[in-house]
């Protein structure tokens, strides 16, 4: 039996490196969220020369050879096959049904209001982890989401008349399906690189989209110069890209954190939609920003305070 004199002191540097991943998975994952708010407005853009149903099989294929060619530069591998069944729901889940349900919602729904309605997403997330003890969403986490739901709630109310109450439906089934994706794909980065796990979804997802093109062909005589270039940035930089960025906060932070990340998607597509002329900022828009930000400030640094009590 060891007395306390016996017990080994935690090394300050073991402190300093956890604080530095967290602050790298902050970074990495705001990084995702502000691409993943320019993708609202490039949705509205790509929409007006694809059908919202044949546009998704475009973007991932073109998010799944960008992807295959970074794995072969970089020398990474497909996950093993043993992983199929959690890859496919990590597809169908995040990235097919997402893309599908907030294209068809954007057709009437504008940028600004439609990455408002992604707030759901994190509530999702948390409720799936919520039996998970390194990942349990307490009062702290819940208060700053109240706080990020109320400037949500703001910044919709000048919009929501415009809109029907099925195309928002559509686009908050769609947040709902996206809070699904970080404890989905938690597990599988545990077991491989990040650039092997998005590699392998993205490409799952492309093949699993292709009859999609059935469903609403792609008349390429009707799709303009500026509908490719969005369409093709989507896949480039929101599929491929942002995706690669948002597993390595996933793999830094905890569940619980990445989702919470998610607040900020609202703020800048609210912020992009703006600046491309797509919506004209108001005061409840403003006061509406400035709660979410509150509210992601607050919770991440509790979550921070409270790892570091547990690790004294």
């Amino acid at each position: 039996m060891t007395s306390p004199s016996d017990k080994v002191e935690s090394d300050p540097r073991d402190a300093i490196a956890s604080d530095r991943g967290r602050a790298g998975g902050l970074i990495t994952g705001v990084l995702a969220v502000a691409i993943w708010g320019s993708a609202f407005t490039g949705i509205h853009i790509a929409l007006r020369g694809f059908g919202p149903i044949g546009l998704v099989p475009v973007r991932l294929c073109v998010a799944a050879v960008v992807l295959i060619l970074l794995s072969r530069l970089s020398g990474a591998r497909l996950l093993p096959i043993r992983y199929l069944p959690r890859v496919l729901a990590c597809a169908v889940v995040g990235m097919i049904g997402y893309q599908t349900f907030l294209n068809i919602g954007e057709t009437q729904v504008a940028p600004g209001t439609a990455s408002m309605l992604l707030a759901a997403a994190p509530l999702v997330g948390a409720l799936v982890v919520k039996r998970d003890h390194t990942n349990r969403a307490g009062v702290v986490w819940w208060a700053s989401s109240i706080a990020c739901l109320s400037g949500v709630v703001l910044t919709c109310l000048d919009a929501v008349g415009a809109t029907t109450a099925s195309s928002l439906a559509l686009v908050a089934l769609a947040a709902m399906l996206y809070g699904l994706y970080p404890p989905l794909v938690k597990p599988l980065l545990g077991q491989a690189a990040g650039l092997s796990v998005v590699t392998s979804i993205t490409l799952v997802a492309a093949l699993l989209s292709l009859p999609l093109f059935l469903v609403e062909p792609v008349n390429v005589k009707n799709v303009t110069a500026s509908s490719w270039a969005a369409a093709c940035f989507l896949g480039v930089v929101p599929s491929a890209t942002a995706f690669l960025l948002w597993t390595a906060s996933i793999r830094r932070l905890r569940t619980v954190e990445t989702s919470a990340l998610l607040y900020l998607v609202p703020v800048f597509g609210m912020v992009v939609a703006i600046l491309c002329g797509k919506q004209i900022p108001t005061p409840l828009n403003i006061i509406g920003v400035f709660l979410v930000l509150v509210g992601v400030c607050y919770g991440s640094l509790s979550c921070r305070r409270a790892d570091q009590k547990a690790s004294r």
